[in-house]
């Protein structure tokens, strides 16, 4: 039973991995993006 629990768990602990990872990236990417627009913007003015 409790090999059992174990293996669930660490199944359930390699996605929760992978989701953090893909909404890190998620968010990381969405700053970059952000910080690109607004330095566009910035170039725009100043020209």
């Amino acid at each position: 039973m409790k090999f059992l629990l174990l293996k669930v768990y660490g199944k359930k602990s390699v996605k929760n991995k992978i989701t953090a990872y893909k909404n890190s990236m998620n968010t990381y990417f969405k700053v970059i993006s952000w910080n690109y627009r607004k330095s566009k913007v910035i170039y725009m003015r100043r020209r």
